[in-house]
């Protein structure tokens, strides 16, 4: 690099006019990256970055151009008006043609200039009849897609959906507890839970963590299917799994549903079912109300019910119900309200309750 003194001695005999030269050639090769650079560049882009440059360029001393359609920022239109006017330009302004993007239709704002009015009236016109066009095309395409939605929301649920809230009926029930009817209810999900059952001469087992062994359940189970469930519908949809968490007023609690299964009564969709639940006085569970198995049908494409229910606390009656909110074929898992309302789950509140296991 040198020593001190040979730097002060560069640089008080630096050439100020080679400086000068220098910096002369390095603004031209920048004019002439910029120039090369400007040709590439599209009409927009071009407005973007010197929207002046842009016009001067277009209309300076030329009799035969065509209008300039410019997409500027709101902050550059003054400075266009002033160039226009320095040009002694035409000008005017108007609403794009919509785009439609990721939440709704938007519009830019075109600016148009030419050497005469006719030519920027004309030129607008065409630009307004493009947009009235393109909006009528993407309304359509707006209403084609709520059409498609809409249809294939009615082929969803052109198929039997049991899921949703549901009103029941039933005489007995609604006057069995002393004064004003009770309202019964039901909700109906799809079962995500296999429907496995203990054996009906057996408590149920238990496996460490307080629940029955669910292999046990299920070889047992397979072998009962058989004996006592009705004889399955010929060529029917493989077996369906819901569950109900209902209020019988004397009663509530949990239902599995399975099926379909041949019913005599000639229901769109005849179904089985076992229960487990309490007695609404005393919050007893009902033991052994699981091995009864039970017929509910759907009909109405799954908005009406009718079925049978019997337990301890009360004889076999009949109820009919009628679907007061669809679920959507919702679905969630029966599982763990089962296990609460077991015989297993019974004998640990006998002993929290009377201090002893019967």
């Amino acid at each position: 690099m040198g020593s001190m003194g040979e730097l002060q001695t560069r640089i008080r005999t630096r050439s100020i006019v080679r400086d000068a030269q220098i910096a002369l050639e390095l603004t031209k090769l920048a004019k002439a990256r910029d120039d090369h650079v400007w040709l590439t560049l599209s009409t927009d882009r071009k407005a973007e970055r010197d929207p002046e440059r842009l016009v001067r360029e277009t209309f300076n001393g030329r009799a035969d151009v065509e209008p300039l359609v410019l997409k500027v920022q709101s902050y550059e239109r003054a400075r266009v008006h002033a160039i226009c006017k320095d040009l002694g330009l035409e000008h005017e302004s108007t609403d794009a043609p919509v785009v439609l993007d990721a939440l709704s239709f938007t519009a830019d704002r075109w600016l148009v200039l030419g050497l005469n009015a006719g030519d920027v009236f004309r030129k607008v016109a065409d630009i307004r009849r493009e947009a009235r066009r393109r909006q009528a095309e993407l309304e359509e395409e707006r209403e084609a897609a709520a059409r498609e939605r809409e249809a294939q929301a009615r082929a969803r649920h052109a198929a039997v959906d049991l899921t949703g809230d549901w009103t029941i009926t039933c005489p007995y029930l609604e006057e069995h507890m002393d004064g004003q009817p009770a309202e019964l209810s039901m909700r109906i999900w799809r079962d995500t839970a296999a429907h496995v059952y203990p054996s009906p001469d057996e408590p149920d087992s238990e496996d460490e963590d307080g629940y029955a062994d669910e292999e046990e359940e299920k070889e047992e189970a397979s072998s009962r299917v058989q004996q006592q469930t009705a004889e399955p519908i010929q060529r029917t949809p493989a077996e369906q799994r819901y569950y109900a968490t209902f209020d019988f007023s004397v009663v509530a609690g949990i239902m599995r549903i399975s099926g379909p299964v041949a019913s005599g009564k000639q229901k769109a969709c005849a179904m089985t079912y076992r229960w487990r639940g309490r007695e609404t006085g005393e919050r007893v569970i009902e033991v052994g109300s699981d091995e009864r198995l039970l017929e509910i049908a759907f009909s109405e494409r799954g908005t009406t019910l009718s079925g049978d229910f019997e337990g301890d606390c009360v004889g076999k009656v009949s109820f009919t119900g009628v679907k007061a909110e669809a679920g959507d074929y919702r679905q969630g898992s029966s599982e763990y309200e089962w296990k609460d309302l077991s015989a297993r789950s019974y004998e640990r509140e006998c002993v929290g309750r009377w201090g002893r296991r019967f």
